[in-house]
Parts: C-alpha cells; structure tokens; sequence
C-alpha cells in the first residue's frame, strides 16, 4: 500500500511539472531575455545582460462584464519566428534602418 501511494505521488508531481510550459526568447545579441511560464497562472519576468530586471510577475486581465482571464489558461500552439530586414527611410536622417528580431 506505502509503495502505491508512493508512485502515485511521484506521479503527480511528475504530471505537474511536465504541464508547466515555459517559454523564453531573446533578442538577436542575447541581451534581452523575456521568459514566460503558463500553468495555473501565467508569468513573465525579463533579464538584460543576466540582471533581473522585472523578476517573475503573474500577468491576468479583470473585466467588468466577464469572468477573470489568467488562471488556468492552455497554450494551443507556438512558433518561432526570426525577421532580419534592412530598409531605407523616406527621410534621409539615416541612411538605413535595421529590423531584426526573434
């Protein structure tokens, strides 16, 4: 019986970690890091240059006419997705301009 309940508690925490998601990404030189978790609550907490800048900070919205949004949320999908253009503004202050992000 002490074995059973054992295996069902690893079990459990096993279950609760593995549903956690975590998500991070950075910006092209590494510097800026945004991390954002999604369990029972979501969070995020930003770094630059490996300092804490905003620590892990629980995001959820209040409406006036609909239930609270923030607990219990899924994640249905994600994608990576990496720009890198150069263009040329219509103002000449500079010759060119640099979009690139994760």
């Amino acid at each position: 019986m002490k074995k059973l309940l054992n295996l069902t508690l690893l079990f459990l925490i096993i279950t609760t970690v593995i549903s956690a998601k975590e998500y991070q990404i950075s910006s092209p030189d590494g510097k800026n890091k945004v991390t954002v978790s999604v369990d029972k609550e979501i969070k995020y907490s930003v770094q630059y240059d490996n300092l804490s800048v905003i620590k892990p900070s629980t995001v959820s919205f209040t409406f006036k006419q609909a239930p609270p949004l923030g607990n219990d949320m899924e994640v249905v999908s994600d994608k990576k997705v990496s720009f890198d253009e150069t263009w040329r503004p219509v103002l000449k202050r500079f010759e060119s301009i640099r979009n690139n992000y994760n």
